[in-house]
């Protein structure tokens, strides 16, 4: 007999996100993006569980040498659809991204946002004007990853998650190798849109094969 959380089976949520994942895969990212801010662009048969997904933003770095190449920090954003739909009539973005949280999860010291010259930003590391940042173990880290990509609704069941990001394959893979978190094994996770410029491509913001810097893309988008 399958499990249960607040009167849904675990079986029950798992063939939901199973169902979903199918479904999604007939649409590219442009369509699944556009579900949830563009009101004309929605997906009109849509299972009414994609509504509630959120999306998760993942991006990694790391020591780049073939000896010391250890995750150093992870940068981790999760912004629901349902508020992406709330702020989509006028595009308002900064409510959008205020409706966003932001982890940045340092491993090791020497990081982006390790600076220990008081002379040239005095406690910076305490002081993130973008993210909630913090030192963390590595099973801190792994567990966190865990969590935020067993998504859950406000009702407290599991909800799916769209994963997101720049080049995040390369990410995705790194996890996999370094932590053992394979993020194809976790249902929640219905849709990914791995690669940044694929979308950029698809929205016609830059030519078809045309590979360019976040920067660039995010240009193109006129943010």
């Amino acid at each position: 007999m399958a499990s249960a959380n607040n009167g849904v089976s675990i079986t029950a949520d798992l063939v939901a996100f199973q169902e979903l994942a199918r479904f999604l895969k007939h649409y590219n990212y442009l369509e699944v993006v556009q579900h949830f801010y563009i009101p004309d662009c929605r997906i009109g048969d849509a299972p009414a569980l994609l509504d509630q997904a959120s999306f998760v933003v993942l991006d990694l770095e790391w020591w780049e040498n073939v000896e010391l190449n250890n995750i150093t920090e992870v940068g981790i954003t999760v912004l629901r659809g349902k508020d992406m739909q709330e702020h989509a009539k006028i595009f308002d973005l900064e409510n959008m991204l205020m409706k966003s949280t932001t982890h940045h999860w340092r491993v090791i010291e020497h990081c982006h946002m390790r600076n220990k010259l008081p002379k040239l930003n005095p406690g910076a590391e305490l002081n993130s004007l973008f993210a909630h940042t913090r030192y963390v173990a590595k099973s801190d880290l792994k567990r966190g990853l865990i969590k935020i990509f067993h998504g859950h609704s406000d009702d407290g069941h599991k909800a799916p998650v769209i994963l997101a990001g720049y080049a995040v394959w390369h990410d995705t893979g790194k996890l996999s190798r370094q932590y053992g978190v394979n993020l194809d094994k976790i249902p929640n996770i219905v849709y990914q849109t791995k690669d940044m410029n694929i979308l950029a491509m698809q929205a016609s913001v830059h030519a078809q094969g045309e590979k360019k810097p976040l920067s660039k893309i995010i240009e193109g988008f006129g943010v």
